[in-house]
């Protein structure tokens, strides 16, 4: 089945957890690579502090945007797109908890005399963890769909 033979109501079924996904994706982006705006504060430091680290996140955020933002517009399946979605987030979730847990405290309190570093690295696991919730939303109404 292609895009065009698909029904309104398919295609709106999915629209909303597919909107969760872009959305929550485009905020880790923008919570990555903001920082970098304030000149001075050391973000370097901060984000070289572990192995894998938000830059890694940074990077699946903006390929699972992609596939979620243009996936629709090609001749993939709904339930392919849902898949790679799903195993984006799930990637975006084990790098950010690995680097949320791995980063010393000292280093996050040495950087900058914003308050928001102090809270960066759980705000970028909350935004990987609502985009794993939308994907497996999206992956469930992606099967429904396929299977009905």
């Amino acid at each position: 089945m292609t895009v065009a033979d698909q029904s309104t109501p398919e295609r709106s079924a999915r629209a909303a957890p597919r909107l969760l996904v872009a959305l929550a994706s485009l905020g880790v982006f923008l919570a990555v690579f903001l920082p970098f705006l304030d000149r001075g504060t050391g973000i370097w430091v901060y984000y070289s502090a572990s192995v894998l680290g938000p830059l890694t996140v940074g990077v699946l955020g903006v390929l699972v945007l992609l596939v979620v933002g243009a996936g629709p517009l090609t001749s993939m399946s709904p339930a392919t797109l849902a898949g790679v979605a799903l195993g984006g987030s799930v990637a975006m979730v084990i790098v950010a908890a690995f680097w949320a847990l791995s980063v010393r405290h000292e280093v996050v309190l040495s950087l900058s005399r914003l308050d928001l570093f102090a809270y960066h690295r759980w705000i970028l696991l909350g935004l990987t963890l609502v985009a794993l919730a939308g994907a497996v939303w999206y992956a469930v109404a992606a099967r429904g769909r396929s299977t009905a």
